[in-house]
């Protein structure tokens, strides 16, 4: 069970300049006693994922305790994922409509991990066809894919799925920190905090 005064490490997607999007759900998380740390891993194009989410993997796994908590949307569920195999260790992982691969297998180091996905978010699935047409991806394998739009397709006990479309009819990429957020926000800091 999560503590009151946890931190919690938010991860933005590809596409952004800097950690943008985070604002209210930083304000939900204080307000609940938490605290929150954005990582900005800068901009990440579809030629400069691979290498720029490893190296942000590989950093982000260093700046991360054991008993804090992971919450990464789109993009930045894959450097979530390179977080683990670089060997992270956490306690909670909270991964919004991922754009990893559907079948991507995580590390030992997270206790749970909960999956918002829906079946119309596009926008990783759009990442998904990039990682069959990259000319790269076919001789080193792409973890780009659309786990949020499918959820996750593996067998780990670890691992719940949260269709957003079912639970609050909350469609699309971005809709749960938009016209959603009234629900989601709250909704995303009770997972966390186990409420």
């Amino acid at each position: 069970m999560s503590k009151r005064g946890s931190v919690v490490h938010l991860v933005h997607g590809a596409f952004n300049k800097n950690a943008s999007g985070w604002d209210a759900l930083t304000a939900e998380l204080i307000a609940a006693g938490c605290e929150a740390v954005i990582h900005d891993y800068g901009w990440v194009g579809p030629l400069t994922t691979r290498r720029r989410s490893r190296r942000a993997g590989h950093d982000l796994a260093t700046e991360i305790g054991p008993e804090d908590h992971v919450v990464a949307f789109s993009n930045g569920a894959l450097v979530c994922w390179e977080a683990l195999e670089a060997g992270m260790k956490c306690d909670r992982m909270l991964l919004i409509q991922p754009a990893l691969t559907k079948y991507a297998e995580f590390g030992p180091g997270a206790r749970s991990i909960t999956v918002l996905y829906n079946r119309r978010d596009f926008a990783v699935q759009m990442a998904r066809l990039w990682a069959w047409v990259n000319p790269v991806s076919w001789a080193w394998r792409h973890h780009w894919g659309a786990m949020g739009r499918y959820g996750p397709q593996i067998a780990d006990f670890r691992v719940v799925s949260i269709d957003t479309e079912r639970e609050n009819d909350t469609t699309g990429h971005t809709a749960w920190r938009e016209e959603h957020a009234s629900y989601w926000l709250p909704r995303i800091v009770g997972l966390i905090e186990d409420r």
